[in-house]
């Protein structure tokens, strides 16, 4: 009896220990970490400190089922990167970073391992470490690389910390290339441009800034855009008419016409009255953004403080 009181003290005080760890952690572990999922599991349901110390004792329990993998197999991949994730999640970065440095022995090219490795190398205090482990793996990276864009996202949070604004927004803007759904990479990327104090407007579309060559104009409160880069970006084709000055855009089944400086345009047939009609602007047509964008299933969004629209 007396032992399993001690148990649960020992439980309850490592957990409250990992919730003062987590809070003013500076870098947590990459979220798609079992560990973290399976301590959290169901832990609404209890009262505060009862979800600690489930927490502490689930991430315990993870790390006893991956030592005993590693107890059989030392170069067991797998259990290495869950061993990892653990004792990051428990606060010993040091044995953390010994385990991902025998990850990355074991499979050299293993981005998670890498990753690992730089956020414990991070949350040790070596910032500079950390920074190097990710340029090495940003140099060789591929976009068949399933966590290309995590590696963009940390060094852009370290470049952000350094306060190294134009370098860590290449990173966001590389990682949302990779990832054009991640609403973080986005939320670091308005606020990166907001510290910057951005003036141009910019706009992205399924994760590629559209070419700053001609930049968006904007009329009667309407953002025009150059219509091929958007049209293209969503995945349509494109074909001018010199003779009639006419914009074709076709995509899947949607065909989309514009008369240059016309007020009306076709959808599949149908007539529709714009509020700004297509022009030219340094031998660029330019197009009306949010209608093209909706015509071919897209809704952007606009973020004024930034100046930036985002086109999913």
């Amino acid at each position: 009896m007396k032992s399993g009181v001690l148990l649960l003290a020992a439980l309850f005080v490592f957990g409250m220990a990992t919730t003062t760890y987590a809070k003013h952690s500076r870098w947590s572990c990459p979220a798609d970490s079992t560990v973290i999922a399976a301590a959290q599991d169901k832990e609404d349901e209890q009262p505060g400190d009862w979800k600690e110390a489930k927490r502490a004792q689930q991430a315990l329990r993870h790390l006893m089922a991956a030592n005993r993998v590693l107890a059989k197999n030392p170069l067991a991949h797998g259990a290495l990167l869950k061993a990892v994730r653990t004792n990051g999640l428990l606060g010993d970065w040091e044995a953390a970073l010994e385990l991902a440095d025998r990850a990355l022995e074991v499979c050299p090219n293993s981005l998670q391992a890498g990753l690992l490795r730089a956020v414990s190398l991070y949350q040790l205090g070596n910032e500079e470490g950390a920074q190097k482990q990710l340029e090495a793996m940003a140099a060789h990276l591929s976009d068949a690389d399933e966590d290309a864009d995590e590696v963009y996202k940390m060094l852009g949070k370290l470049h952000r910390l350094q306060k190294q604004f134009a370098r860590a927004l290449e990173r966001f803007e590389a990682a949302a290339t990779r990832d054009p759904d991640d609403e973080e990479t986005f939320a670091e990327i308005s606020r990166l441009r907001k510290e910057m104090g951005a003036k141009q407007l910019v706009i992205y579309v399924k994760g590629h800034r559209l070419p700053a060559d001609v930049p968006p104009q904007i009329k009667n409160g309407r953002a025009l855009v150059p219509f091929r880069a958007l049209a293209e970006r969503l995945g349509a084709s494109v074909t001018w008419d010199p003779d009639t000055r006419t914009v074709t855009v076709q995509n899947d089944d949607v065909t989309i016409e514009l008369v240059l400086n016309g007020i009306t345009a076709r959808v599949n047939g149908q007539e529709y009255t714009l509020d700004v009609p297509p022009g030219l602007y340094l031998n660029r047509v330019m197009v009306p953004l949010r209608f093209i964008s909706e015509c071919l299933h897209a809704n952007p969004s606009f973020d004024g403080e930034a100046q930036m629209i985002v086109v999913p």
